[in-house]
């Protein structure tokens, strides 16, 4: 969660997100932590959901 914070808070930066969001968000990322977890592959998957693919375009 530390690195996803460094890399997208930018993104969020100064808008107020919903707790619900930060509470699923939170509860995904320890259901997958696994010894082949892929965080740019979480990362893509929320960005999917939340629709935030264009914003991310420039971290691939």
């Amino acid at each position: 969660m530390k690195e996803g914070y460094k890399e997208h808070y930018h993104l969020i930066d100064g808008k107020a997100l919903p707790h619900w969001i930060i509470e699923t968000v939170r509860k995904w990322y320890n259901k997958a932590k696994s010894d082949s977890f892929n965080y740019q592959d979480f990362v893509q998957e929320l960005a999917i959901f939340f629709k935030w693919e264009d914003r991310l375009k420039s971290f691939k």
